[in-house]
């Protein structure tokens, strides 16, 4: 299977002197490759859910979220024949950007069987404390894995040429008690020389807004990983145009799981000539960059 380069993303791509293949990492996966040493990127494929492994030219590690609406045990099933696959023994850190299932119910698995460095994790705390929340937190303490509280403003140095940008939540916001879980959620930016990756979280339509308007941090991204699973709720045209990015990954289930009015949001992207590419359609997806 080869994804072929829209004109506008062989030329934003140009610097990386990319091409586009298919491989296997646990299923079907899309190769982004450059000639240089550089930062890899993995979009899981957790069905209706959200996991990305991140691994940095020089060997650092995160992990962001790890979970799924519908796929039991996922950090058995999925996350752990990955990591295996992937001689992966350690993780400097996992991000946590919300506590909705389908964002965190393989963490435990993956808590028990690595070593994990620091747990960051947002200053939301879950609506609903559910059993594999307790599970998580007790896990977290059973295995003694420091926690840190991120919010906007706060930059994660990964190593000498990498780093994660938080851009979201504001700390006062969330004191407030305005935010919905979903627009409570970590938006991080991904910055590699002149590479980077927006991670969209479960963000909608009104944090976009307050993003866009508020012009707090620079929005402008290579590729952006699509909020909300492609919801309707979320990628208004503002904010696609805000980010500009040459490509755009969704995580999301196949028909019936995936999210309403998908192919209307993937026409919002492709009306601004985005790639886009899709865990439903292809598997894993791979970026290195």
């Amino acid at each position: 299977l080869t994804v072929g380069f829209t004109p506008r993303l062989r030329r934003a791509l140009r610097y990386f002197a990319a091409i586009l293949a298919a491989a296997a990492v646990t299923a079907a996966s899309f190769y982004l490759f450059s000639g240089h040493a550089s930062v890899e990127v993995t979009f899981l494929d957790v069905s209706q859910g959200e996991s990305i492994f991140i691994k940095t030219s020089e060997g650092k590690t995160i992990l962001v979220d790890g979970g799924s609406s519908n796929i039991k045990d996922v950090g058995r099933r999925v996350l752990l024949p990955f990591f295996r696959n992937q001689g992966v023994r350690r993780l400097d850190y996992i991000l946590i950007t919300h506590f909705d299932l389908d964002h965190y119910s393989g963490l435990s698995e993956v808590i028990r069987n690595l070593k994990v460095d620091l747990i960051l994790r947002g200053p939301m705390e879950p609506v609903d404390k559910e059993p594999a929340f307790e599970e998580f937190i007790s896990e977290i303490k059973s295995q003694k894995i420091p926690t840190r509280t991120v919010k906007a403003g706060d930059v994660i140095r990964l190593d000498s040429e990498t780093r994660l940008d938080i851009l979201s939540p504001d700390e006062k916001l969330v004191e407030s008690g305005e935010l919905s879980v979903n627009n409570g959620s970590v938006v991080a930016k991904l910055v590699h020389g002149g590479f980077s990756l927006l991670l969209g979280a479960d963000i909608e339509h009104e944090m976009e807004y307050l993003l866009v308007r508020q012009r707090l941090f620079n929005l402008k991204s290579t590729v952006i990983k699509v909020p909300h699973h492609g919801s309707d709720s979320s990628s208004t045209t503002e904010f696609i145009r805000a980010v500009d990015p040459a490509a755009a990954v969704i995580s999301c289930g196949s028909f019936p799981r995936a999210p309403a009015n998908l192919d209307e949001v993937v026409e919002r992207y492709h009306d601004r000539d985005i790639e886009v590419l899709r865990t439903d359609l292809g598997g894993a997806i791979h970026l290195k960059l």
